[in-house]
C-alpha cells in the first residue's frame, strides 16, 4: 500500500499523539497533512493543491476520503471506553485551552462528561449519515464503523496493545518502527479504581455501542496477531522492552528537572 495515501484517523486520548510522533519517522514534513481543526471545503482545496501529500492526520470523522482523487487507506488506535473517558476528563480538566475546561473547573461531573462525549469512537468511525450525536447514536452507527473498518482500514490498533499495532503497521504499510516514548500523557490522572463504582457503570452504560465496537475491534486484531506467528511475537517482545526503557529514561529526565 505504498502507492496509497494513508488516513490516520486519530481518536481522541487513544495513543494518536505517539503514534504522530512515529508518523513523523516515516514521512518528511512536506509529505503530512494534519486536519487541524480545519473545514471539510478548505481540506479539499488544500489536498487537490498539493499532490506530494502522502499522510492525512487529525480529528476528523471518516469520510475525508471523498476529498481525494488517488488511492487511499486508513488507520486508527482504538481505546478501552472506559480508560478512554477517564483520560479524556482529567486531560480537559487540566488543560486550560481545551473546550471542557472551564465547565469541569465550573462542577461538570466524570458522568455529566461521559453523556456528552458518549460513543465517541463509533461515531468518529461511522458514516457521517448515520453518527449522529451523543444523545441519538443508532445500532447504525456502529454497523456503519464495522463496515467501513473492515473495508478501508489497513489497521486498527489498539492503545492497550500498542507495541503490536506498530509492528503490524509496518506489515502493512512498509513502515520502519524504532523504539518511541508515549506522549501526551495525562500526569497526575487518578487511577482507575479510584474512581466509584456508579461513575464506571456510567461511563460503561453511556459508551455500550463503544464498548460493543472496541470488543469486535479487539478480537479481530487478535485473530491477526495470532496469524502473524513466533516472529511477530518476538518482534513485539524487544520492541516493548526497549520502550519501555526510553520511557523509563524519560521520565528520570524530568524528575532531575523538576528537582534542580
Amino acid at each position: 500500500m505504498t502507492d496509497h495515501t494513508v488516513i490516520f484517523l486519530h481518536l481522541p486520548k487513544a495513543a494518536g499523539s505517539t503514534l504522530n510522533r512515529v508518523i513523523a519517522q516515516q514521512y518528511a514534513p512536506a509529505e503530512i497533512y494534519k486536519t487541524a481543526g480545519r473545514a471539510l471545503p478548505l481540506i479539499g482545496t488544500e489536498l487537490a493543491a498539493n499532490p506530494r501529500l502522502r499522510l492525512i492526520a487529525g480529528h476528523i470523522g471518516f469520510g475525508v476520503h471523498a476529498l481525494l482523487a488517488r488511492p487511499f487507506t486508513y488507520i486508527t488506535v482504538l481505546r478501552d471506553p472506559v480508560e478512554r473517558m477517564l483520560s479524556h476528563y482529567h486531560f480537559a480538566r487540566k488543560l486550560v485551552t481545551h473546550p471542557l475546561h472551564a465547565e469541569i473547573a465550573n462542577g461538570l461531573s466524570l458522568s455529566e462528561a461521559a453523556r456528552r462525549l458518549a460513543n465517541l469512537q463509533t461515531r468518529y468511525l461511522a458514516d457521517e449519515s448515520v453518527r449522529g450525536t451523543s444523545e441519538t447514536t443508532s445500532r447504525d452507527a456502529l454497523e456503519s464503523a464495522k463496515e467501513n473498518l473492515s473495508r478501508h482500514f489497513a489497521v486498527a490498533g489498539l492503545a492497550e496493545r500498542f507495541e503490536e499495532s506498530l509492528l503490524l503497521l509496518s506489515r502493512q504499510l512498509g513502515w520502519k518502527i524504532r523504539p518511541v516514548a508515549n506522549s501526551n500523557v495525562t500526569r497526575g490522572r487518578p487511577k482507575r479504581q479510584a474512581h466509584s463504582d456508579e461513575e464506571l457503570r456510567s461511563i460503561r452504560e453511556m459508551n455500550a455501542l463503544d464498548g460493543e465496537l472496541y470488543d469486535w475491534v479487539r478480537s479481530r486484531f487478535e485473530n491477526e496477531v495470532a496469524r502473524a506467528g513466533a516472529t511477530f511475537r518476538a518482534q513485539v517482545a524487544w520492541l516493548r522492552w526497549r520502550n519501555r526503557a526510553l520511557q523509563l529514561g524519560s521520565r528520570l529526565v524530568q524528575r532531575k528537572a523538576a528537582a534542580s
